[in-house]
């Protein structure tokens, strides 16, 4: 009789990063390898394993880290899964990248439905939207006008009225009055702006809409390997890798 071992979800993640490592270090072999044709005949065993090992070391990249040191990511990327395989990216979801947050300001992880600049899901019969935005760097402004500007923390204000003044002012260009109540926000000439925090985010998308945020997720695009359509999924910022 066959019998069965139950893995626990521990296992299974250093499962899938031992695999992670396994084929990044592959992949990475084989490019350096072929830097080492170069690689004068003198040079000793030693010289060449340590040029392979500072190109691995410095090759790949996490996308939080890669936003950290000042990078700016973008759509259309090459980015490497936690689960080994190849995709790109197909854009960035802005959130609330408080742990202590108990709102929903991003879809679920994992496989994930796509409608041109939006990512949607059902939650207890509710349709949840989210743009997708087409890249992502470090807020380079004091300041940035509250119209049109997606920010993920005002959306889910304790105060009804905040939320309502923040929406109203976020779609017309006419500012709520009271929305100055809001921490973060100022009135200037008729103006309502948003002055974002020193670590916050910064999106931009293919329309006229920004973004700012804490934290984000990547929205990645591949094609799937058993039926040959476009899959689009969702990752942390941290289990995904890009080349510098």
């Amino acid at each position: 009789m066959a019998t069965y071992r139950i893995i626990s979800p521990n296992s299974w993640m250093q499962t899938l990063n031992c695999l992670l490592g396994y084929l990044t270090m592959r992949l990475l072999l084989v490019k350096a390898i072929s830097h080492l044709t170069a690689v004068d005949s003198k040079h000793s065993k030693i010289s060449i394993i340590h040029s392979v090992y500072m190109v691995i070391e410095t090759s790949l990249i996490k996308l939080d880290e890669a936003v950290d040191e000042g990078l700016k990511l973008s759509a259309g990327s090459k980015v490497l899964l936690p689960t080994g395989d190849e995709a790109e990216i197909y854009g960035f979801i802005a959130i609330d990248d408080d742990i202590l947050s108990i709102n929903v300001d991003t879809p679920p992880l994992g496989e994930c439905q796509v409608f041109s600049n939006r990512v949607i899901f059902f939650l207890e019969k509710h349709l949840l939207r989210f743009p997708i935005f087409k890249s992502v760097c470090k807020t380079t402004a004091d300041r940035y006008g509250v119209y049109l500007l997606y920010v993920p923390k005002l959306c889910h204000l304790p105060s009804e009225w905040h939320r309502k003044y923040y929406k109203e002012s976020m779609r017309k260009e006419k500012p709520h009055p009271q929305v100055w109540q809001i921490e973060g926000i100022r009135i200037e000439e008729n103006v309502a702006y948003y002055y974002p925090e020193e670590s916050d985010l910064y999106f931009e998308s293919n329309s006229k809409l920004e973004g700012i945020g804490s934290g984000f997720v990547v929205v990645t695009r591949r094609i799937s390997p058993l039926s040959g359509d476009i899959k689009y999924e969702i990752f942390d910022s941290h289990s995904v890798v890009v080349e510098r």
